[in-house]
């Protein structure tokens, strides 16, 4: 989670698209695993009070506190000042395992839709299903 960021929409959609269908099945279930555990009072979110408890734990009282807010901060994509799983699970996911090269190719070609070696802004839009449950 320390070296999460989002920086770009592409980017962060990106993210979630190989999330949601790249990630391992063993690494989903820990991944999911862990968000419960820090979920303590099991709302299905976490609060930066649940968060802060984790990373103390981890770190230590005065980096956790720094960590937490820093993490807390980058990884509340939609700034409803709580993680759901999806987010938790964007930031923790192993990064080196989603982007080798046919994890890339693979994200790559669920956008360019027609196969032409480019992304246009057409395909970009129906990719991230703007005008359906998204607005552009």
């Amino acid at each position: 989670m320390r070296n999460f960021n989002v920086s770009q929409k592409l980017q962060q959609a990106t993210l979630c698209l190989m999330v949601n269908n790249m990630i391992s099945s063993d690494e989903q279930k820990r991944l999911e695993q862990t968000f419960r555990k820090l979920d303590v009072n099991g709302d299905g979110v976490l609060q930066h009070h649940e968060l802060l408890a984790g990373m103390v734990e981890i770190y230590g009282e005065a980096l956790g506190q720094e960590e937490c807010d820093r993490v807390f901060a980058a990884v509340d994509v939609d700034g409803s000042g709580e993680l759901g799983l999806q987010e938790f699970m964007q930031a923790c996911a192993n990064k080196e395992a989603l982007l080798d090269d046919r994890q890339l190719k693979n994200s790559f070609g669920f956008f360019d839709k027609d196969g032409s070696g480019t992304v246009t802004v057409e395909e970009l839009k129906e990719a991230l299903g703007i005008g359906k449950n998204i607005d552009e």
